[in-house]
């Protein structure tokens, strides 16, 4: 193996380790276990609550929380609390102890609704982000999951998830309600491009939308569930920028010493680089990938 080739080698083996340790570490459980525990009728809620939500996007937000049982939740913008419901109900389903801390300045919560929400969820009345520290303090500790839906203005929703970047846990899901509301859309795709070192953005999830035009010459569209996942450790991220740090490194020392390497030499160093660049990225299943992918 030439010293180029071993340098490459200690490097992608570096940036493997790397990845393999990316995943925050959660519970998991035996379903053989746990399969006759869960109470499906707690799925009716979907037909029933309260929400501005569209069939599609109450069945994914039920799905989602039943499926990462969260410990705990946070929920900006709650007004009736329909999708808070939701999202205790998948909860009860599990038998899980999460809790929830649901955030609104001027809450309409039916009283026989939070009478099914009191046991494991906290109303805080005041507004994103600056009451951020007392839902954190609430529950005694970073959440994990956080639906953002309160202020849809450019400026509100860029508030709201810079603010609660602080308040949640590593590998942390923010789920933005009416992401194909344009305002929402911009300011999510603005959060996500300037902490781009720290989030994955797994676009918008749903297919349904609602169009309003009440007091409006042209109808606004609403609806939509985009997820995005929050890194605190962002060693992965800065991982690639440094590969192409040294590829183009290496290529303008190859130009330099073009006395002793041929111009040919140099593209097929360059191509190589590139292609343990991609290994780097998406690292193969076992060594026999390699092999046919060269």
């Amino acid at each position: 193996m030439s010293k180029l080739a071993a340098f490459i080698h200690k490097m992608r083996s570096g940036f493997h380790r790397e990845a393999q340790i990316i995943e925050p570490e959660f519970e998991i459980r035996d379903l053989a276990t746990c399969m006759g525990e869960i109470d499906w009728t707690t799925l009716d809620v979907i037909h029933w609550t309260p929400a501005w939500m569209t069939p599609a996007e109450r069945l994914l937000l039920y799905t989602l929380v039943f499926s990462l049982r969260p410990k705990r939740y946070l929920e900006i913008g709650t007004l009736n609390g329909g999708s808070a419901l939701i999202v205790s109900a998948a909860m009860d389903a599990v038998h899980t102890d999460g809790r929830l801390v649901c955030v609104d300045p001027k809450p309409q919560i039916d009283p026989d609704h939070w009478k099914q929400l009191e046991r494991r969820a906290t109303l805080l009345k005041g507004f994103s982000p600056d009451i951020l520290p007392r839902a954190y303090e609430t529950v005694g500790g970073l959440f994990d999951f956080v639906f953002i839906d309160g202020d849809h203005s450019y400026t509100g929703v860029k508030r709201d998830a810079s603010g609660v970047l602080p308040f949640v846990t590593e590998g942390a899901y923010l789920l933005f309600h009416d992401s194909f509301s344009p305002d929402v859309a911009r300011a999510i795709n603005s959060f996500v491009a300037q902490h781009r070192a720290q989030v994955s953005d797994f676009g918008t999830l749903t297919r349904e939308f609602t169009t309003s035009s009440q007091h409006q010459e042209s109808p606004s569209r609403w609806g939509g569930l985009r997820l995005v996942q929050v890194w605190h450790n962002d060693a992965l991220r800065t991982a690639i920028p440094v590969m192409e740090f040294v590829v183009a490194t290496l290529v303008a020392v190859c130009a330099i010493e073009a006395t002793k390497v041929a111009t040919t030499n140099v593209k097929c160093v360059t191509a190589m680089l590139k292609r343990e660049l991609l290994l780097c990225v998406n690292p193969p299943a076992n060594l026999s990938e390699v092999c046919n992918y060269r």
